[in-house]
């Protein structure tokens, strides 16, 4: 059975499904993989599925759907088939997977490190190891401080600099910060609040 919400979204009627395999909504890779793995032992065993999935629409464009897969037993208590409710996730995957995209081009291009609101490092990419002459674990659990000139984070204007990323301000500009030695360390940065799901500030990235 399928319903005609489903069937469209697929970009077919409901006659033209009932009686197929469901291979024909899947991409190949996925197809040769049916019955296969733990998402199918768990229907098997009577367990429901959630799982976001790519399905390919009569057209052969790909769309993906949040889908929840829920095995229905019979009198005997053995799975007799399956009910499939889904919904159309297609463009905020795609805007995911493009975040994503950006998120990549940006590590490959440019120095980035996290913070906590405490200041304390959390994360850090390899140009920024690279940049700073310090191994990933010399910065992760690191005060900001590190970084800054002798006597600098000890005055009015550092406070500041904080309080103006807790407010939510965007810093932009030249700073002068100390790589591991001692070393001068210039920077064109951009000093970014982070903020979650919530609308709630929750770390600083630069």
């Amino acid at each position: 059975h399928v319903n005609a919400v489903y069937a469209e979204l697929l970009g077919y009627t409901p006659e033209e499904l009932i009686g197929k395999p469901v291979a024909v909504l899947m991409p190949p890779e996925e197809a040769g993989q049916i019955g296969k793995g733990p998402f199918w032992d768990g229907l098997r065993a009577g367990k429901a599925q959630h799982v976001s999935v790519a399905r390919r629409r009569k057209n052969g464009e790909t769309i993906w759907l949040e889908a929840t897969y829920v095995p229905v037993k019979d009198d005997a208590g053995k799975v007799g088939h399956i009910v499939n409710f889904a919904t159309d996730v297609t463009e905020k995957t795609r805007n995911a997977k493009r975040m994503e995209a950006m998120l990549r081009a940006i590590h490959r291009s440019a120095a980035v490190i996290e913070f906590d609101l405490h200041g304390i490092v959390t994360e850090v990419n390899e140009n920024f190891l690279k940049a700073s002459g310090y191994t990933r674990a010399e910065l992760i659990g690191q005060h900001h401080a590190l970084f800054m000139p002798a006597g600098k984070a000890d005055l009015p204007d550092y406070a500041q600099f904080w309080a103006r990323l807790h407010a939510g301000e965007v810093i932009d500009g030249e700073f002068q910060r100390v790589a591991k030695g001692g070393k001068d360390l210039w920077l064109r940065a951009t000093y970014n609040p982070l903020f979650g799901l919530d609308g709630k500030l929750n770390g600083v990235v630069k």
